[in-house]
Order: structure tokens, then sequence, then C-alpha cells
């Protein structure tokens, strides 16, 4: 977050997003695509909803949640905004020359390399599965359904914490107090982390009741990242 001076009573508490870590302004043209706003309109296209639109026009990022580049090292090549999202996302590129984008946790640099596989190190921005990760650890960008791509804990400054590993299953807790837990299999993916963009402090206190034993044997992966500190905002992102 940037802070101003306080020159007066009302710039005193200001607080912006500060966009200095953003290494490039232009999107990877092979990975953005345009789509359709619904902008208050129904099916046959009449307004149903006023004051929708208008709005300045946003190309889609195609940031990859499945991760199904396994076991091939990336290399972060630049940190980026994304309009559509809360968090900034990183441009990364697999030994093979495939490019994708995904979410940037905090403190991701460019040049970091990062791995998404079952023996992956835990570090910023490489990718494991749940049993793997330390009780105690902030996690985020979490599956549950193989194949179906993370779905949870996507959002900027958002974390869940690994409770307890015990038997096929991992609890995590999300938010503060009297927060809800979730139970899930221990080999489900998880990271350490917050993601980037931490200004995005919306409270927060959903996360999933206890899912059922069937999915306690599927590989769901997550994304894995050391966080030195305390986690501070939980946030939730309705963009896919």
């Amino acid at each position: 977050m940037k802070k101003y001076n306080p020159t007066s009573p009302g710039r005193r508490s200001g607080e912006i997003v500060d966009y200095s870590m953003l290494t490039k302004k232009e999107p990877e043209k092979q990975l953005v695509f345009g789509f359709h706003r619904a902008q208050g309109r129904n099916n046959y296209g009449r307004i149903t909803v006023r004051h929708k639109g208008g709005r300045v026009r946003a190309l889609y990022r195609a940031v990859d949640f499945m991760y199904d580049k396994k076991d091939i090292p990336a290399v972060v090549e630049a940190l980026e905004y994304d309009p559509n999202r809360s968090g900034f996302i990183a441009l990364v590129k697999y030994q093979d020359g495939d490019r994708r984008y995904m979410l940037a946790p905090q403190n991701l640099a460019v040049g970091a390399k990062i791995i998404v596989s079952e023996k992956a190190p835990i570090e910023t921005g490489s990718r494991t599965v749940l049993r793997n990760i330390p009780v105690g650890t902030f996690v985020y960008n979490i599956e549950l359904l193989p194949g179906r791509g993370a779905v949870l804990v996507r959002s900027a400054g958002i974390g869940a914490q690994v409770l307890a590993t015990e038997g096929n299953s991992t609890t995590l807790k999300q938010g503060f107090g009297k927060a809800l837990q979730k139970t899930i299999s221990i080999n489900t993916g998880t990271g350490n982390p917050v993601l980037g963009s931490a200004s995005y402090n919306q409270q927060i206190q959903n996360i999933v009741s206890q899912i059922g034993a069937r999915e306690a044997f599927y590989q769901i992966m997550a994304d894995v990242r050391t966080y030195g500190g305390q986690l501070d905002d939980f946030g939730s992102d309705n963009v896919a």
C-alpha cells in the first residue's frame, strides 16, 4: 500500500494500491481475448437492471487455474495488473517455451523459478499437494475436484491456514474469531501465501463446509508459497 503524508485531515488516512512492483503494462497478446459483459441485459438484449455498463473496455487475461504442466520448471517473466480481479498476475515461461498467466503471490519477483509437482519445495509460487504442507502454513488457490482447477482462496490478500492433518483429510481455516473451518483431502493442493495486492482487505468467513469421503482420495493441487508474518486481510473474488 502507498500511504500519503498527512498534509490535510482527509489525506492523513489516505491509502492506495502501490503499482510500482508491476513490470509490464501491456498484456501478452496470445493470452488475452475479448468477452461479452451482460451490462444489465437479459437474453433478449433488454435492459433489466439499470445503471450497468459503460465502463472502460477490458480484455480478459487467461489465468491458468488448471496447472496441468507438471514437473516442468518455469521462470517468472513479468508481474502485471489484471482489471478483472483484485490481485496481480504473473507471466511465467515454462522450460518448453509455453507462457501462461498465474495468480501472483506476495513477494514473488521477476526471475523467480517455480514448478508444479507433488515433490515441489515449499517456495513462493510453486505448487504441490496439500499433504506436503506443514501445519500452520497459509495456503491459497485451492482445488476441490481434480481437473476442475482452483476455486477457493483466489482474491488479493486472502489465505487459508492449515490447522491439522489427520488420516486422509486436512482441516483449513479462513478468517478470524469464529471462522468456519473446512476439511478436505490430504491430497488436495494448497499453498502458504497471501495473494498479491493485499490492499483488498474485505473481511470474509465463507470457507466451504466439510465435503464427503469420496473426495478424500482426489489429487487436488494448490499454490505454495512461504509467508513470514501474520495474515491481515481476507477477501473474496467472484471472477473466474
